[in-house]
């Protein structure tokens, strides 16, 4: 019986310990974010068009209470949230990144050439130098997630 109390107290403590810090929405992130960013989506098997060669613009506006709506692309951002994705052990040990927007789907398509129109992804990031840095991620149930873009995106001048 201790063994097993033993492993539920190691699950509990690494549960705390890598968890989120906050719920709140740091002041820093609210607004506005945009930029062009790379695709790295594959488009066909054939390795000469085995990824769409271009980029794509990228919005997304962060809420106070932590919504956040946006586009990729053509895509529409519905149903997302922002929530803290590490705690201080996470950031020490360079585990997982600050922040994550999910809980929604893409609706739409990326590029011109995309046929898949609603599409479950996540989108870790930090902020690096001012600059929102990360990659849209398409989930699947049972697999691992598949990057789609890789995002740079700067604060817009109207944000607050």
């Amino acid at each position: 019986m201790s063994r097993y109390f033993s492993l539920f107290i190691i699950f509990l403590f690494t549960q705390i310990i890598f968890a989120a810090s906050s719920k709140d929405v740091p002041h820093s992130l609210i607004g506005t974010w945009q930029g062009k960013c790379k695709i790295y989506l594959p488009i066909s098997k054939n390795p000469e068009l085995a990824h769409e060669r271009d980029t794509i613009d990228v919005k997304i506006i962060i809420q106070k209470d932590g919504s956040v709506q946006g586009k990729v692309g053509d895509a529409e951002m519905v149903n997302c949230h922002l929530y803290n994705n590490r705690g201080w052990l996470g950031r020490l040990l360079h585990i997982k990144t600050d922040f994550i927007i999910k809980g929604g789907y893409l609706k739409g398509s990326l590029y011109k050439t995309d046929t898949v129109q609603v599409k479950n992804f996540t989108l870790p990031f930090n902020i690096i130098d001012g600059k929102m840095r990360g990659s849209v991620m398409q989930t699947f149930k049972w697999k691992y997630p598949f990057p789609l873009v890789k995002i740079l995106l700067s604060r817009s001048e109207s944000s607050e």
